[in-house]
């Protein structure tokens, strides 16, 4: 399975990013391909 993250907020470091990268953790330990755009 592919995931898709994307970021649309202008904050670099703002909820949505840490949201987004706490969801890549699970992602990845669960072996899906993701890619994440900011």
């Amino acid at each position: 399975m592919k995931v898709l993250m994307i970021n649309g907020s202008p904050r670099n470091e703002g909820n949505t990013t840490i949201a987004l990268e706490e969801m890549r953790k699970v992602f990845e330990k669960i072996a899906l391909k993701l890619k994440l755009f900011k």
